[in-house]
């Protein structure tokens, strides 16, 4: 893997104010389908979108009620500490609010954890979730790599993958990085950055872990996450459990006392509420203040508190809607194993990783699907997926019979492209018309 892009590549050429004209990302991130109708030449009420991984069965019908409530505080500030949000926070988990951090979305709260933490190094899982990059070239401090591997079914609990973290965390220094593993820099200035082997400490390390992990699935238990932390009290571990509800699998470690965990939620994706932006961490309230100090003033607007609210005190909605999302998961991941040259790794919760065999493949498929208003979330060498890889969304019955009938369609095309004789080189002899 190559390192991060340097300043130029970073930002763009600068336009006549002298500031970048882009600011390029090279992460990309499912959901925007404004973009996905634009690139289909579909208008976007068209565009069925398997690129983000959302309960099809919300959003709650407490909605418009909870959009009314914030309604009525709009001509006021909000609440800078979320203390109703944080309350009923603290009420579902039987934990107390000043461990509770409320912010716009959790992206915002793992953006703003290295620096809150003055980490000087963080340990990644590959593949994972673009995000935590983001917040460590915005640190810049320099990243270690640990693959996830297919033959291993890209399980964070498998022997090799356990290894090799214990390893990192075992050594924390650049001169002892586990064999395997991918050291490099990402923050702004990374094309300017070598790696002295020796020469940069590692005391404040942090491990992001998704649990599940995104793309690929896959919890640690709980017992082995806080094992792992006592052994290594000078390491903070960010579980990042944003996916967590959408799963009947694993258990939360909001509640626990060991001072070196933090945890992140979510609460747009299983309640089906991405526009509203807010998530939340939990943590021992020393770590709550230092993140609260790196974001804004006013982290969460009064429509996304009151929506925070009446989630964290509905006690059906995901009880009812899980369940029947699981049983789609169920039938959906056997409708793709049984197509021709198409593998699945099942997360666990609402989304799936595929394999279609070859880069060619999945870019032939995706840009086929595409054409019919169905995007899906396709990835990079630099986030250690190739292009022979997507995620997939579970929707609704309905949803994914389209999508299966799309696919059949996507690789019967693929197949009757890749029989068709080549044209024959022009050798300079023929004429051309």
């Amino acid at each position: 893997m190559s390192r991060g892009a340097g300043p130029s590549e970073e930002a763009g050429a600068p336009d006549e104010t002298g500031y970048p004209a882009k600011a390029a990302d090279h992460l990309s991130h499912g959901g925007n389908t404004r973009l996905i109708a634009a690139a289909s030449g579909l208008p976007e009420s068209a565009i069925l979108d398997y690129s983000a991984n959302i309960n099809p069965f919300g959003p709650p019908d407490w909605l418009p009620d909870a959009i009314g409530e914030g309604l009525s505080r709009v001509a006021f500030y909000p609440d800078p500490e979320a203390t109703e949000a944080r309350e009923a926070a603290a009420a579902r988990f039987s934990s107390s609010p000043d461990r509770f951090l409320f912010a716009d979305g959790a992206d915002s709260l793992l953006f703003a954890l290295p620096r809150a933490l003055a980490a000087d190094a963080c340990v990644l899982p590959i593949p994972t979730y673009s995000g935590y990059r983001r917040a460590i070239r915005r640190a810049d401090i320099p990243e270690i790599d640990l693959p996830l591997l297919a033959e291993d079914d890209f399980r964070m609990d498998s022997p090799r993958f356990m290894a090799s973290l214990r390893d990192a965390l075992q050594r924390g220094a650049p001169g002892g990085i586990p064999e395997g593993a991918v050291a490099r820099w990402r923050g702004a200035d990374a094309s300017n950055r070598t790696w002295e082997r020796g020469g940069v400490t590692m005391d404040r390390m942090i491990v992001f872990l998704g649990s599940p992990n995104n793309p690929a699935g896959g919890v640690l238990p709980k017992k082995l996450v806080e094992d792992l932390a006592k052994e290594f009290p000078h390491r903070y571990f960010v579980i990042d459990e944003s996916f967590l509800e959408l799963t009947l699998k694993g258990e939360s470690l909001i509640g626990t006392d060991i001072t070196n965990i933090i945890v992140a939620r979510s609460l747009t994706k299983a309640w089906a509420v991405p526009g509203a932006r807010v998530g939340f961490i939990y943590s021992n309230p020393g770590i709550r203040g230092a993140v609260r100090a790196e974001i804004s003033a006013w982290p969460l607007s009064s429509f996304a508190e009151a929506i925070a609210k009446r989630a964290l005190g509905d006690k059906e909605f995901l009880g009812r809607t899980i369940p029947a999302l699981l049983a789609e998961e169920a039938d959906f991941s056997k409708a793709l194993a049984s197509m021709p040259g198409i593998g699945v790794f099942r997360s666990g919760a609402n989304f799936l990783l595929v394999d279609f065999g070859d880069d060619s493949r999945g870019a032939s498929i995706a840009e086929a699907l595409l054409k019919r208003g169905i995007a899906i979330r396709r990835f990079s060498p630099d986030e250690g997926l190739s292009g022979r890889y997507a995620r997939l969304a579970v929707r609704s019955r309905e949803e994914n019979r389209r999508f299966m009938e799309a696919l059949r369609a996507a690789i019967e095309a693929n197949k009757a492209a890749r029989m068709r004789p080549s044209p024959k080189p022009y050798s300079g002899s023929e004429r051309r018309l």
